[in-house]
């Protein structure tokens, strides 16, 4: 009888330290709620973190004005950096200056800015993060600073420091477009979404495109590559790699039906990634036996495409490479 007690005893205790506990555990995710509430501030409709104490990071801006200074200092503290989505889709904005104490634009900073139509990049500057425009559909200038030593601007399109980095062409430029002879890189995304983009010239120079860099431009139905270049080739406005085995990119704007192009001297055997991606006028595609590898969203977004034969040669489909709903044959 008295085992019996001890261990109902212990129970109890058990159960009373496991509750003081969990009460204390609530206690202080509380408090540490409490807490970075307070540690919230906002200043003119900018929201901000105090960074070590010698520095500002704007987090958010909350108001509705068009056109937006964005302040060089907050109680002392110079604003190095506008934090990653500050201004995401803030669709009253058309104009933002950007004072020289700011050093870094974070990640998708303006995105969605559908009205913003120019932006100054300050000599101060020297880290511009990913899709830091993405989706603005109708900037037409990035325009950098002379002594900035990170970026420069060429015609509104941004670049690194010495031309050889394509970084962002503008959504809201139209027409063809010839890329400088000094470019040796085409950042990934550079392009994509540039509804008015028509056709592109890639020089000899180019060595390196990143993954979607020419994606779900609407109204580009030419990627025209240089003939010496030796890194890449096109036939017929869609882009390959030299010698024709893999297949980078199919402009969106083409519309109807399509049958790789496959050479008997070189045969092609690889569909990239996103090589097809939301070419939405795609009424009907043609694999050859040669092919091996469909990459990752190779034909995803492809609305006019119903059915698809996949030869018995593939081996390899890549992760979402069609859209729900298509009828597969093989």
């Amino acid at each position: 009888m008295m085992k019996k007690n001890l261990i109902v005893l212990n129970n109890f205790y058990l159960k009373k330290e496991f509750l003081i506990t969990k009460i204390f555990l609530i206690f202080l995710l509380i408090i540490c709620s409490c807490s970075k509430v307070s540690k919230e501030k906002n200043f003119k409709g900018f929201l901000y973190d105090v960074i070590n104490g010698r520095s500002i990071t704007i987090t958010k801006y909350i108001g509705h004005k068009s056109s937006v200074h964005i302040p060089a200092s907050i109680d002392g503290l110079p604003v190095n950096t506008i934090g990653d989505k500050a201004f995401y889709d803030c669709k009253s904005l058309t104009i933002v200056i950007i004072p020289s104490s700011v050093t870094t634009i974070g990640d998708r900073v303006f995105y969605g800015c559908k009205r913003l139509t120019s932006v100054t990049i300050p000599s101060s500057v020297t880290s511009i993060k990913y899709n830091a425009f993405s989706l603005c559909i109708n900037l037409t200038d990035i325009n950098v600073e002379t002594l900035n030593s990170a970026y420069m601007s060429i015609d509104g399109i941004l670049f690194d420091k010495g031309g050889q980095k394509l970084i962002y062409y503008p959504r809201g430029k139209n027409g063809a477009y010839t890329i400088p002879s000094s470019v040796t890189t085409i950042e990934k995304f550079a392009f994509s979404d540039c509804d008015g983009l028509t056709s592109v010239t890639v020089p000899s120079s180019v060595t390196t495109i990143g993954n979607g860099a020419f994606s779900r431009c609407k109204n580009l139905t030419d990627i025209n590559v240089e003939t010496l270049n030796n890194t890449y080739m096109s036939v017929y406005g869609v882009l390959f790699e030299k010698g024709g085995q893999k297949l980078i990119c199919y402009p969106a704007g083409k519309n109807g039906a399509y049958a790789i192009y496959s050479s008997i001297y070189s045969p092609v055997t690889d569909i990239g990634d996103m090589a097809f991606y939301y070419c939405e006028g795609l009424t009907h595609i043609t694999i050859p036996s040669t092919i091996t590898t469909i990459g990752d969203r190779a034909f995803y977004g492809c609305k006019s495409l119903t059915s698809v034969i996949i030869p018995s040669s593939v081996t390899t489909i890549g992760e979402y490479a069609f859209d729900d709903g298509l009828t597969l044959y093989q």
